[in-house]
């Protein structure tokens, strides 16, 4: 069996050292998918699949009330400004969601 594909979204870390280059302090939140590497050590299974399609199916459905609630509300601000900042809370709730989804679905364990 091989690893789990997880692990390669730790590569998104590297977009923080951006936020040192372009005095962003933005993209150091991109540091935070360095935990995506903690995935290496799973083994690539049936049920890790079925668990990771869970967590992406939450994540997908989260995202798009944020984003259909988002675009009603500021679209009364005259501030563009204010649509960078609500993309950025999408997406880390995008991640939050699924790295919790995951961790619910693949933690829990049946005790007979």
């Amino acid at each position: 069996m091989n690893t789990s594909w997880l692990k390669y979204l730790g590569l998104l870390g590297f977009v923080g050292l951006f936020g040192l280059v372009t005095d962003n302090p933005g993209l150091y939140g991109f540091f935070g998918a360095f935990g995506f590497f903690g995935f290496g050590k799973y083994l690539n299974d049936e049920r890790l699949e079925a668990n990771i399609n869970k967590a992406a199916k939450n994540c997908f459905i989260s995202s798009l009330i944020v984003f259909a609630v988002t675009s009603v509300i500021f679209a009364f601000y005259p501030n563009p400004l204010v649509y960078a900042y609500a993309f950025a809370v999408n997406f880390i709730l995008l991640l939050m969601v699924f790295i919790v989804s995951l961790k619910l679905y693949d933690g829990v364990e049946t005790k007979l």
